[in-house]
């Protein structure tokens, strides 16, 4: 038994010495009726009473404290719920203006071509004419270029429909008197 209690690790060694026994304690009984020392039973029992009292101590503070972290994380998950509810409306939201943004472009794209082609068309008609002396159209430009355009274009070329619209002179400076009309 001596080599036993020496292999023994010294932990076990202390935690047999608070194990309980199988056996009956009928020493004990006896101990306990003629014990002739009640001042010491009185300091033991006071001392596992404030034991006790401690213990309770702490385990209040301790339920205490886990109380308010539950609090604190209820409080945290309902953060997280609200937050994650407005994420998920803002992903429905962007798709819906990723959706809306991507008709717009595509109708500003056609909106644009049309406009430019428009113009264009608009242009087609449109013709320049350079070195006409200044003034010399008087007060009606249209009928001036009419008159003009027939006597220098063969009667073939033009239709009996032609029509000069609108006719204007760029705007600028009048050149001196004398001077050659400017240029493109």
């Amino acid at each position: 038994m001596g080599k036993d209690k020496a292999l023994k690790h010294p932990q076990q060694a202390k935690m047999d010495k608070y194990a309980v026994s199988t056996k009956k304690p009928v020493a004990l009984e006896a101990d306990t009726a003629s014990n002739s020392d009640p001042d010491k039973l009185s300091e033991i029992l006071a001392a596992i009473q404030a034991s006790r009292l401690a213990l309770e101590g702490q385990i209040g503070g301790v339920q205490t404290e886990v109380l308010l972290i539950r609090q604190d994380l209820r409080n945290v998950v309902d953060r997280v719920t609200d937050a994650e509810g407005r994420l998920s409306e803002m992903e429905d939201t962007i798709k819906e203006l990723k959706s809306t943004v991507q008709k717009l472009s595509t109708t500003t794209g056609t909106l644009e071509f049309r406009a430019e082609d428009a113009e264009n068309r608009a242009r087609r008609n449109n013709l320049r004419f350079v070195g006409i002396q200044e003034g010399i159209e008087g007060p009606n430009p249209e009928t001036f270029l009419e008159e003009w355009l027939r006597s220098w274009m063969p009667a073939e070329v033009l239709s009996t429909c032609f029509v000069v619209e609108r006719a204007h002179r760029t705007p600028g400076r009048k050149p001196p008197v004398g001077a050659p009309p400017p240029g493109p």
